[in-house]
């Protein structure tokens, strides 16, 4: 009989309003985790794109560099190369330079001005000058 009194008063122990609340409890507190982790979840697979997607472009990026490297291993692929990179020619050589953008590898030069272009821009600026003075009066 003693043993059905312990078990009788195990479940109403267990069952108690007490021991309710102290269920509830655990319960918000367990889900409260869950839901944290599930955000940790989506942070963490966020990341996981992006570094795969910056891991995608290294690794386009070594694989184009690689071929430019067994493009430039042979003496005829360096001299591509310079030709590319350079505005080289060699003698008796014409070269004509298209551009499809402002951005782009060659970069103009630009000579100090000789003494004929610094007398026109003398000339130029007397002229505005003097255009200037007649249209006020």
């Amino acid at each position: 009989m003693s043993k059905a009194q312990d078990r009788s008063l195990i479940k109403k122990f267990f069952n108690s309003w007490f021991m309710i609340v102290i269920y509830f409890v655990l319960f918000v507190f367990i889900m409260r985790e869950v839901i944290d982790l599930s955000q940790k979840l989506v942070r963490t697979k966020g990341i996981y794109d992006s570094a795969y997607t910056d891991y995608k472009s290294q690794e386009a990026k070594t694989n184009a560099a690689k071929a430019n490297v067994d493009l430039i291993s042979s003496n005829r692929g360096i001299e591509g190369y310079i030709r590319q990179t350079y505005p080289v020619v060699k003698d008796g050589e014409k070269v004509i330079v298209l551009f499809d953008s402002k951005s782009s590898a060659v970069e103009p030069v630009e000579l100090p001005p000789t003494q004929m272009d610094k007398l026109k821009t003398w000339w130029d600026s007397l002229y505005k000058k003097v255009k200037i003075e007649n249209a006020a009066n």
